[in-house]
């Protein structure tokens, strides 16, 4: 499973992206990428050494799950992930 989304998550200008767009996404597989998000982004965090907000937050520059179907259950899931990781959008 993880081999699937290796890849979607970069680093630029100290920010971190999130490419999720075009995948053919539905609701499981949004839950699928939670899944694998919830141990590979903080890992990845980790391993790029990026700096964090006062209150906790990391920044993204760009959050991209467009072109794809997802529905309010994977939307929900995936904003929840965020929220939870203590991401945000710049």
């Amino acid at each position: 499973m993880s081999h699937d989304f290796e890849g979607s998550i970069a680093v630029r200008g100290g920010f971190i992206e999130v490419h999720m767009q075009s995948r053919s996404l539905d609701d499981s597989g949004a839950d699928r990428w939670c899944t694998w998000a919830r141990e590979a982004v903080p890992a990845f965090v980790r391993r790029h050494s990026l700096s964090r907000r006062q209150d906790g937050f990391l920044a993204a520059r760009e959050v991209n799950f467009s072109s794809n179907t997802l529905g309010d259950h994977g939307m929900t899931a995936v904003l929840r992930l965020l929220y939870g990781l203590k991401i945000g959008v710049n």
